[in-house]
């Protein structure tokens, strides 16, 4: 293999490294945050941030960004179905349960 490939190699496993510690964590930081802060407030900072988040990345590096509003129209509504009432539902199962239920659950 060549010098490039291994750095190639090594820089993918620290991306999914990274992607299994912050799925890992997610069910505890959020349950702690729930003790802490308001449901629905940390649901919308949740989906604020990730939607920022999602826009520039877009943006940059696929340059993929919708101009038509009817494009618009179907995101808001796949968001709403596919992000907004799994978080929704997430959140309040983990309201009642412990995280590590969560988890194996997921």
């Amino acid at each position: 293999m060549k010098e490039d490939d291994i750095l190639k190699e090594i820089q993918i496993k620290l991306i999914l490294l990274t992607v299994i510690f912050m799925w890992g964590t997610n069910f505890i930081i959020t349950k702690v945050l729930l003790e802490t802060f308001p449901f629905w407030t940390l649901l919308f900072f949740r989906n604020f941030f990730a939607a920022i988040g999602l826009t520039v990345i877009l943006k940059k590096t696929l340059n993929i960004f919708p101009s038509n509003i009817r494009v618009w129209f179907y995101v808001l509504c796949a968001s709403i179905i596919g992000v907004l009432i799994n978080n929704i539902l997430f959140q309040i199962g983990l309201k009642n349960t412990l995280a590590t239920n969560a988890s194996l659950i997921m």
